[in-house]
C-alpha cells in the first residue's frame, strides 16, 4: 500500500482542525491563551503523531513537518551555549522574537511562520506522493527555514513591505 496510513491522517485532520479553531480566538489581539498547560499537551500529541509517520515509514515527513519549530530553538539554544549565555534563562533570543523587537507586528511575523508552514505541508506531501526525492524536498525545507530565520535576524524593517 503507498499511500499514508489512514489513522495517522485522521488524527492529524482532528488536531489541525481544532488549532485552527483555536486560531480564531487567539489572533491579535488575542481573546484568549493556551499557555504551558495547552501547548505542552500539544506538543506531545504532535510528536506522537511525528512518531507514528516514522513508525509508518515516513521518516523524512517527521523531519519536514517541525523544521521551523525545530530549528528556531535549537539553533537559539546553541547560539546561547556558545556565547556562554544559561540555556534556561529567561531570554527573547528566538527569531520570531528578533523580529518583533525589529518593529515587525506579531501577526505580520506570524503570518510568516504560517505561510512557511503551508510549504513544508507541500513538500512533506510532495515527499510522500515521490519517495525518491525526499532527500530533496528535506532539503528545500530547511533551506526555506533557514531564509525565514535569516530574514527574521538581519532584515531590516520597512513598513511599506509587510506582506499581507
Amino acid at each position: 500500500d503507498e499511500s499514508f496510513p489512514t489513522s495517522l491522517s485522521t488524527y492529524s485532520l482532528i488536531l489541525f482542525s481544532a488549532a485552527c479553531g483555536f486560531m480564531w480566538w487567539n489572533w491579535h489581539p488575542a481573546k484568549i491563551r493556551l499557555g504551558e498547560v495547552g501547548t505542552v499537551p500539544i506538543g506531545f500529541l504532535v510528536g506522537y503523531l511525528l512518531w507514528m509517520a516514522v513508525q509508518a515509514g515516513y521518516a523524512h515527513v517527521a523531519v519536514i513537518l517541525p523544521a521551523y519549530y525545530f530549528s528556531d530553538p535549537t539553533i537559539t539554544f546553541l547560539y546561547r551555549i556558545s556565547k556562554g549565555k544559561r540555556a534556561w534563562a529567561r531570554h527573547s533570543d528566538y527569531y520570531y522574537r528578533k523580529a518583533v523587537s525589529k518593529g515587525r507586528k506579531h501577526d505580520t511575523v506570524s503570518r510568516y511562520v504560517f505561510g512557511v508552514n503551508l510549504l513544508l505541508m507541500l513538500l512533506a506531501t510532495f515527499s510522500v506522493i515521490n519517495e525518491d526525492l525526499a532527500l530533496l524536498y528535506t532539503g528545500l525545507a530547511y533551506m526555506a527555514v533557514f531564509m525565514i530565520l535569516g530574514f527574521f535576524a538581519y532584515a531590516p524593517h520597512n513598513p511599506t513591505d509587510e506582506p499581507f
